[in-house]
């Protein structure tokens, strides 16, 4: 059974949520939203802006207040690729969820296509910039390959006929924000594009407001790169040294992506393997994750499946789906992504570095959360949003570090059972040591990665430097290759909104500060850890405050 607000306040924003995304209200657990989506016309906007303002007045708490803002910017700054992402998104969340259930889908295509008609609907003379019609071309593309998939899928007429309807409908859209030269979205493709033509995003009037409303920054767009520069430059001579290291063994030009290349040449699973080595090795590691790095409640269940094709534009390499998170009973879907089109990961150490960091980030986030293991958080700070999304990207991103620590002090003389199991398993993989130092290589290439996300994500959204020259740039700062820069720059995370980028590396490295100061004060990592991750989806700000009162006291 679904969870309901309990107070007129939160009743009001939970209304609100749920407006504004019925699929989120539907995959949260409440099976009378599903077959809906925002239809973003004008009116609908206005309306909606107007109840968010009054509730406003009547609010409480911060996370009250700051979630309604969230809401509020979203609504403001809605661009093109905006509204086939989130329809795309309802498809995925119904078919994963309950299957081609034939009346949620109908009713689903039908506001699908009353959804992007809206968005169009006065914008016959709107020139969007190139940046921004890039985005929306990868999810027009992502829509039309699930609409396939659902066509192909039933054998209802009338779903059909509103399936076809509503692929003329994203055909339409598509054909309004095309670029040209744009088809399949594959690198060389779009490096042309953006060199040519630039990739311009015009944010530059809405970036300040977004770091503050989506994701609770405290950071002002200059600070933000700031932040990510000096992120960058603390320890991109540690990773060429490793990369140095790593080109010494395998007889190569010491440059990452010349690294990472002879890695997965040499040592790449074959696509078809990768789902199976997940599910074998995550049954020792998440022994170890629970005793070593953070508390995992006891009704967790996680299911892992290969990321869609229509999917994996937005999820490059992997990604974390929660459903049912406001009833009693959650569950979770750890995505792995296996698309030679995009940045799938394919290295054993590489996929175990990508499983800490969906399942034991931000799944076990998630489930701790519902579950109220080592925290009760507010109704409201359950109702996902951006806000959420940084703090569990946040913690994700640390808990990479946290792992690669761990192997780091393993004490091979006073092993447990857990950690005898796991070296075991390594021994058919090339060894510990192998796995541990790719592990490392490959945890720092993503750290990297992070700190390349907040520089880009300050630049560009603020008009300092076009995508290409960006990419030029990082490929020259830190040798990872360009097409690595562009997918884990672009397509996914600039799709999500300005400022969401930045998020592993800026509240990663805040949580990361918080540790040190437990440390200090000599309390445990583990609990915290399980403390942090019981949070719910707070505000960034909210959060970590929390935290330090937890050193404090």
């Amino acid at each position: 059974m679904p969870i309901r607000p309990r107070t007129p306040i939160d009743r009001e924003i939970f209304e609100l949520w749920r407006d504004i995304g019925p699929t989120d209200a539907f995959v949260a657990g409440y099976p009378e939203y599903a077959g809906r989506v925002f239809i973003p016309s004008q009116d609908n906007l206005r309306n909606m802006r107007k109840r968010i303002a009054a509730t406003l007045q009547r609010c409480e708490t911060d996370s009250q207040r700051k979630l309604l803002a969230c809401l509020d910017t979203s609504l403001v700054i809605l661009e093109p690729g905006g509204v086939p992402g989130y329809v795309l998104d309802a498809f995925f969340g119904h078919l994963i969820k309950e299957g081609v259930k034939v009346a949620h889908l109908t009713s689903l295509a039908e506001y699908g296509n009353k959804a992007l008609e809206a968005y169009l609907e006065g914008k016959e003379d709107a020139d969007w910039p190139v940046g921004q019609r890039l985005l929306a071309l990868v999810r027009c593309d992502g829509l039309l390959e699930i609409l396939d998939i659902v066509n192909s899928s039933t054998k209802s007429k009338l779903l059909k006929t509103r399936v076809n309807e509503l692929v003329s409908a994203v055909k339409n859209y598509r054909s309004r924000v095309n670029v040209e030269g744009y088809s399949t979205g594959i690198f060389d493709e779009v490096w042309n594009i953006v060199r040519a033509q630039g990739c311009a995003l015009n944010r530059q009037d809405v970036y300040a407001r977004a770091l503050r409303d989506l994701y609770d920054y405290t950071e002002s767009p200059s600070q933000v790169e700031e932040k990510g520069l000096e992120f960058l430059n603390n320890e991109l001579g540690d990773y060429k040294r490793l990369v140095r290291e790593f080109a010494d063994s395998y007889g190569c030009e010491a440059r990452a992506e010349v690294v990472m290349q002879a890695l997965r040449e040499k040592k790449s699973l074959k696509t078809n393997k990768i789902i199976g080595f997940i599910n074998g090795v995550r049954k020792v590691i998440v022994k170890i994750v629970d005793k070593h790095v953070v508390g995992i409640n006891p009704k967790y269940a996680t299911k892992v499946m290969e990321t869609p094709t229509y999917l994996s534009g937005v999820f490059p390499s992997g990604g974390a789906s929660s459903f049912d998170y406001l009833t009693t009973k959650p569950r979770q879907i750890f995505l792995a992504t296996t698309d030679p089109r995009r940045d799938p990961h394919t290295v054993p150490s590489e996929i175990i570095n990508l499983l800490v960091h969906e399942e034991y980030g931000h799944c076990v986030h998630t489930s701790n959360s519902v579950h109220g293991y080592a925290a009760k958080p507010a109704f409201v700070e359950m109702l996902s949003s951006t806000l959420g999304s940084a703090i569990s990207e946040g913690m994700s991103f640390q808990r990479e570090l946290e792992f690669q620590d761990y192997l780091n002090s393993m004490d091979k003389n006073h092993l447990s059972k857990d950690e005898k199991d796991f070296i075991k398993s390594c021994d058919r993989i090339g060894g510990f040591e192998t796995i541990r130092r790719e592990y490392e290589f490959f945890t720092k290439t993503w750290r990297i990665t992070r700190f390349l996300r907040v520089i880009g994500d300050a630049r560009i959204n603020s008009g300092k430097q076009d995508l290409a020259d960006f990419i030029e740039w990082a490929n020259n700062e830190t040798g990872l290759s360009k097409s690595m820069v562009y997918f884990q720059v672009f397509p996914a995370h600039q799709g999500i909104g300005p400022g969401y980028a930045s998020t592993y590396a800026i509240v990663g490295e805040a949580i990361r500060e918080i540790q040190k100061g437990a440390k200090d004060a000599r309390k445990d990592l583990v609990k915290l850890n399980t403390y942090a991750s019981s949070q719910g989806f707070t505000p960034r700000t909210v959060f970590e405050s929390r935290l330090w009162d937890y050193v404090r006291n």
